[in-house]
């Protein structure tokens, strides 16, 4: 049981909570010193190609 536990965190909750701090807090942080609406666009954007990137690998498999 705790192994079920484990992988879950693991593979799913600690990959959520970095790719927010990456996405929400270092992509967005670096380009609010810009414009918010830049910020947000550019944010968005990296996310989602990062994303496309996850789909393409895994098609691959």
């Amino acid at each position: 049981m705790i192994g079920l536990v484990q992988r879950d965190v693991c593979f799913a909750i600690v990959p959520a909570i970095i790719e927010e701090y990456i996405f929400r807090g270092v992509i967005l942080g670096a380009y609010l010193k810009v414009e918010m609406m830049a910020a947000v666009l550019i944010s968005s954007l990296l996310q989602s190609i990062g994303f496309k990137m996850v789909w393409v690998i895994q098609s691959k498999m």
